[in-house]
């Protein structure tokens, strides 16, 4: 776990935008009903 500080701020960014793109791109409520149908 010697990560230093760039790299952890680096997969931060990396994974909200990753959760954003995917929100926005299905519309957000999309994701909702297809997590409750899995």
């Amino acid at each position: 776990m010697a990560e230093n500080h760039a790299q952890i701020k680096a997969k931060l960014i990396s994974e909200t935008r990753r959760r954003f793109e995917a929100e926005y791109v299905t519309g957000g409520y999309c994701t909702l009903v297809e997590e409750d149908v899995r």
